[in-house]
């Protein structure tokens, strides 16, 4: 089944969106990584197989969603994006999936509004980054230099499709030429002498001005009161360990971990992911 796209106006800017499925019962909500994009789980999608009714939004600044004009991009404007979208559709209780920047956003989400998630699963999330407050003074200082530097350069441009395909297979060598063609086709757009750029605002690759620290995330995470399933790519760069003591704060997790990925484990290990979330979200 293929999706359905639609947009939605959530805090000022429209929100672009998947739908497969017919609307009933509890939705799962898919939130994707950085600099990704709805249609980046397509493969998960047609390797679940179950009749659910589920929703793939684009966050802000990326894919087909609205940028911010004159400001950034913080996890509590995701966070805020994420209510009014559920909110905006009516939605009384969601699952949610989130990778990378997605599940720090939905484990944000299920520690604000506990009540709303029935199931929370994160994939290749929840890193977090300490830095000294003395620090904080050169953390502000490189955000803002960073800022200052992408909006005077203009963002990378590829001659065709097939190029933009082609650079997303050096940084991801795992992803098939197919599913690359397909996603440097939905993630681009055309300037008018036919070159083409991501669609992500170029703000994104910029330094964040506010480190996303440990006990800042308990604090939310203990609020969690939904069964958490923690998955993880045995290949992946950022080495995650949910067994780690700092992840215990979860009262109901399970972890799992898929061999033979990297980070990108919705793109590369579709029918092992699906595998792996088809049973949670289902059981009684």
């Amino acid at each position: 089944m293929e999706p359905v796209e639609k947009t939605i106006p959530v805090g000022g800017l429209d929100i672009h969106y998947l739908e497969w499925g017919e609307p009933g019962g509890v939705p799962l909500v898919l939130i994707h990584g950085f600099l990704d994009l709805a249609w980046s789980w397509l493969p998960f999608m047609r390797s679940l197989r179950e009749k659910l009714w589920i929703l793939a939004p684009d966050c802000r600044g990326h894919g087909d969603s609205g940028w911010v004009q004159g400001g950034y991009y913080h996890f509590p404007d995701y966070v805020a994006d994420l209510a009014g979208f559920v909110e905006g559709l009516h939605l009384e209780k969601v699952f949610l999936l989130g990778h990378s920047m997605g599940g720090n956003v939905a484990a944000l989400y299920a520690g604000t509004f506990p009540a709303r998630v029935e199931r929370l699963v994160i994939v290749e999330s929840l890193d977090y980054e300490e830095l000294p407050r003395a620090e904080m003074p050169a953390h502000m200082e490189a955000w803002i230099n960073s800022r200052r530097h992408r909006l005077r350069k203009p963002p990378r441009q590829f001659a065709s499709v097939e190029e933009a395909a082609s650079r997303l297979r050096e940084v991801h060598p795992n992803l098939s030429p197919e599913f690359a063609l397909l996603l440097a086709e939905r993630g681009t757009q055309p300037l008018p002498g036919g070159e083409r750029v991501w669609k992500f605002d170029p703000l994104h690759q910029t330094t964040s001005p506010h480190p996303y620290t440990l006990k800042q995330a308990q604090a939310f995470w203990r609020r969690i009161s939904c069964p958490v399933l923690l998955i993880s790519a045995s290949d992946s760069h950022m080495g995650l360990n949910y067994n780690q003591p700092a992840y215990d704060v979860f009262r109901r997790k399970t972890q799992v971990s898929i061999p033979g990925s990297t980070h990108m484990v919705h793109r590369e290990k579709p029918e092992e992911l699906a595998g792996i979330v088809r049973p949670f979200l289902t059981q009684r």
